[in-house]
Formats: structure tokens, sequence, C-alpha cells
């Protein structure tokens, strides 16, 4: 691999023979020295953020060059007042070099249209900008960016500059957009996400009470929203998940979930089918999952999970979960990875479902986000402690699901305990009596697993529902697994992509630290002590 002086990275084989070059797949920006074939172009992004294909392109066609949106033509190079054309050869390339931009001819050498640039010094690159549609050109020089051309100069020659139905009014320096006669501004930022580029089916209220009688089947709550089955007209049966809250957040969260889900497609991650923002009414459209979520089947008094079923569900889990890592074009942090948000089809189709929260991370960003999130008893230590939150608070919310998974149950619940009391006879004879009874006493099963880790009684974790449906072997997997999944130091803990390497047997199985484990003590106690006490209070409301 080499990195030429102009920026251009190319592959080569053992004898030196280039086997492939950024330049011939460009993104939105041409910099000195690098050709542009006719029929490519340049191509803008949704915003800074999100990297994905937006609605502006810069095409070079074998006449000219020129600024689509949505493939209509509004702007061609020879309207430059810079630009000169030379030649009516059909144009076979753009370069950018020095002196200026140039269309050359199929020779390589014929100069069809140059655009004439003033200054030779410096490094010179050529971007079609996000947002508002423009071709510029910039020059670096003497530590700054000196702007050489951006065109077209005039706001309303540029489609969608003032979104869907705002006016632009010509001015002398530009142009200014305002709403038509009888409009006004809506609530900041609604108009915007509303009309975010590659978004699915926009479905009427009308449509959704019709498709789910009224909002007669609730079928789950959670994060934000109160989800309802639904049959779509072509019969189609849906989720159809209301915003129920409505405050900043509650749009946050929409915003969010339209744009995430919407453009992944993964096996294991649920699908967007569409969505409804129809005055202050906030609706999302899911594929539908007919046997509900794994707390529900996992902790439910219905049949028993058999082992190799919980080893799919948590492959199909650790699957979608490493593709929100490391698959999308943009990392992305679930921040809320518990079993309400693990989604069963038939034949244990596994989706993970509830984006409301996550966060988006580009791969080149180091920013973490530290507000609070997520749910408790699979929050990792970081969430509490105001460290850095990276997409290992993921991992560590899949080890304690991981445990449940393993053990069949919630990963603080009550346990029924057995007990023998010794008591002197009244008698006075000298001889004692017993009596046995039991009780219910808070057990954080985390800690449980660890200390069987210790001692390798790994079937003392196992569901006892399982009834020898299951090997030490294969228990000792999934708690080891577990356990380094669940370790303090975020640094210690796999990705999510080497726990689906580990669970295919790929991978050897990590070895877990128990110096950074010792903290499931304190975590447990302080865990089982809040419950405690949320419960005492709860009956003292009852009383």
């Amino acid at each position: 691999m080499q990195l030429s002086e102009t920026g251009n990275l190319v592959l080569v084989d053992v004898r030196n023979v280039t086997l492939w070059e950024s330049f011939d797949y460009p993104t939105d920006t041409i910099v000195m020295g690098q050709h542009i074939s006719a029929g490519k172009s340049l191509e803008s992004s949704v915003t800074d953020e999100d990297l994905s294909v937006g609605d502006y392109r810069l095409e070079v066609t074998d006449m000219d060059v020129v600024l689509q949106w949505n493939r209509m033509s509004y702007w061609k190079l020879s309207m430059d007042p810079k630009a000169f054309k030379n030649s009516n050869e059909a144009v076979s390339l753009m370069v950018m070099n020095d002196t200026g931009l140039y269309l050359l001819g199929s020779d390589g050498s014929t100069v069809v249209i140059h655009v004439v640039l003033s200054d030779p010094l410096g490094f010179r690159i050529g971007k079609l900008q996000v947002f508002d549609g423009r071709f510029s050109i910039s020059n670096f020089m003497t530590d700054k960016w000196v702007l050489e051309i951006a065109e077209p100069f005039e706001n309303c020659d540029i489609p969608f500059i003032c979104r869907e139905i705002g006016l632009c009014t010509r001015k002398p320096l530009g142009g200014t957009c305002s709403c038509p006669p009888r409009f006004r501004n809506q609530i900041s930022g609604e108009l915007e996400m509303i009309s975010i580029p590659g978004l699915p089916r926009r479905f009427a209220y009308e449509e959704l009470v019709a498709a789910t009688e009224n909002f007669k089947t609730h079928i789950g709550s959670g994060g934000f929203g109160t989800v309802y089955k639904g049959t779509l007209t072509d019969q189609t049966v849906v989720a159809v998940k209301k915003i129920t809250n409505l405050g900043v957040q509650g749009n946050r969260e929409f915003c969010t979930e339209i744009s995430i889900i919407g453009n992944i497609h993964h096996v294991n991650l649920v699908r967007l089918k569409g969505f409804c923002a129809q005055g202050r009414q906030r609706f999302l459209v899911l594929e539908y999952m007919n046997r509900g979520s794994l707390d529900s089947i996992l902790f439910g008094n219905g049949p028993v999970l058999e082992w190799q079923e919980r080893v799919e569900i948590a492959l199909g889990t650790a699957r979608g979960l490493a593709y929100l890592h490391s698959g999308c074009e943009q990392r992305i942090i679930h921040c809320d990875v518990k079993p309400e948000n693990i989604l069963l089809h038939d034949n244990l189709q596994v989706k993970i479902s509830d984006f409301g929260i996550s966060k988006l991370l580009s791969r080149e960003q180091s920013t973490f986000y530290t507000a609070l999130r997520g749910t408790r008893g699979y929050l990792a230590p970081e969430w509490l402690t105001g460290s850095p939150i990276s997409d290992k608070a993921d991992v560590y919310s899949y080890g304690m699901v991981l445990l449940e998974i393993v053990t069949g149950r919630k990963n603080c619940s009550f346990q029924t305990h057995s007990h023998i009391t010794e008591s002197n006879n009244s008698e006075g004879n000298g001889l004692s009596s017993y009596s046995s009874g039991s009780e219910l006493r808070l057990i954080y099963f985390p800690l449980i697993a660890l200390q069987m880790h210790e001692r390798r009684r790994y079937m003392e974790v196992a569901d006892p529902r399982l009834e020898g449906g299951v090997t030490s072997e294969e228990v000792e997997k999934l708690v080891r697994i577990a356990l380094c999944c669940v370790h303090q130091d975020p640094a210690l803990r796999p990705t999510m992509a080497n726990i689906v390497g580990m669970l295919e047997g790929g991978l050897p199985l990590s070895e877990s630290r128990v110096e950074s484990l010792n903290f499931l003590q304190a975590y447990g106690q302080r865990f089982t002590e809040t419950l405690r006490m949320q419960g005492s209070n709860e009956q003292n409301e009852l009383g």
C-alpha cells in the first residue's frame, strides 16, 4: 500500500502493479493531480456527520460539468465567468492543477474547457458542499484557506435551498428564504426532521388509526413509545410505535430512529417500514415480531427455551450489535441493550429493537457520550461514574443479558432460601428443638456466576428448568464470554465482533481478569439495596 504526495492511496501487488487507488473512487472532493473521468461524479453527503449519499452531485459529462439535485441540472461549469471554451471535442476527464480546473479531451492534453485560477501557489481542493449544493474551490495559502470559486453564486439558483415549501427571494448579494403567504415557521428542526433524505414510506395518521383499529391491541412499551399491533392495507402485519413524550428528547428520539433505522439493513436488526409526522403526532411503523420480546419468553411461564435456542439467540444478538458497532458507515451505540429490546419471530429469528436512545459516532470521531442512558441492571459502571462512554458499554449490557440467558433469571431477583433454626427446650431438660423455614432473598446472579466460575461449578449457574439438557462445558463457554464482557475496565472487554467469533468457535475464549470483576460485590450490593428500598416503599404505599 502506497500513499502518494498528492494524497492518492494506492494498493499494489508483489510486482508493484496497481490493484486499486482512491482517486478512482471520488466522494465529494477533488484534489490537485486527481483525474475524474466522464461519467463519474462527486456526490454530497447528507450532513457533515451523516456521510451517506445526499441529493446533490457534480457530474462530468462528455460536454461539460453539471451540478444536479436529484438528477435535475441547475448549473454548468461553462457558465462560470472565469471559464473559457477552447475546443468542441468530447470531454474525457476533469483535472485540477496549480493553474486551474481543466476538462480534457480523449488524448489527455486537448483542453476543452478551462477555468483560470489566479494564484499558482498553495494546495487547492474542489468540494461539493453538503447543505447548499455549491461547488467551491479553495486554496491553502499562508496557513489559511482562501475561497476562489463558489458556484452558483445566487442562492435562488440552487434547488431546495429553502427546503420543501420555502420561497427564495433574489437579493443583490445572494437571496433570502421565507414562508409562503399564510404559512409560518414550524417548531425548530421539525421541517428538517420530516425531510431527511432516504426516508421510508410516510403514513398519514388516519392510515395508522385504521391499521391499528384505533390503537386497539397494545403489545409493548419502551423508551418514549407505546407499541400497537396493526395490519396495513396490503395485509402486512406491523408494529406501530407511538412516541408518547413530545418534549425535546422525544423529538430527538424520533429524528434518531428515523435517520438510523431507515438506513440500516441487517437480518438481526428490526426494519423500519415507515413513519408518521402529522401535527404533533409521531409514529414509527416497524416490522412485527410475532413471538414478542426475549424477557417474556425467558422469564415467563411458557415453554422453556432449550439450550441450543438460547445459544442462537445469544449469537443473533451479538451479530446485530457487531453490525451496529463496526458494520455501518457510522458507528452506532445502542445504549439500552436488554431482553425487552431483543425481539423474536418464527424459528427464533432474533432482531434488536429500540434505537431511540442510540448515538452515532463517526469512524474518525474520538468524542464519547456522557449523558446517562439505558436501564438499571444493564448499565455499565462508566455510566454511573461519569466516565467516557463507548461501544464497550453495549458489550457490558450484552454480558448481563448473556448471563440471564444462561441462568433463566433476571440478574437480580428473589430466590427462596431454606434454613433450620435451633432453640433450647423450655422444659429445661437440656435438649434442643429444631424448626425449618424459608425466606425470600434478593440474589445478584452476576456475582454468583463469578463465584461458580472460580470454583468451576458451572452447572449451578445454568437454568434448573433445562433439567440436564446442557453440559458443563457448554455452560462454561457462555459464562466465560459473559464475564469477559462485564469487566469493570472497558478496555478489557472484547469487541462484539470478537464475541461473535468466540460464540461461533472461530476465536479462542478470552480469559477474564478477576481483579476487574471484584467490583461486582459492591455493585451488586448497591443494586439489591436499591431494589429492596423500592419494594419497601411500594409496600408502604399499598398499606
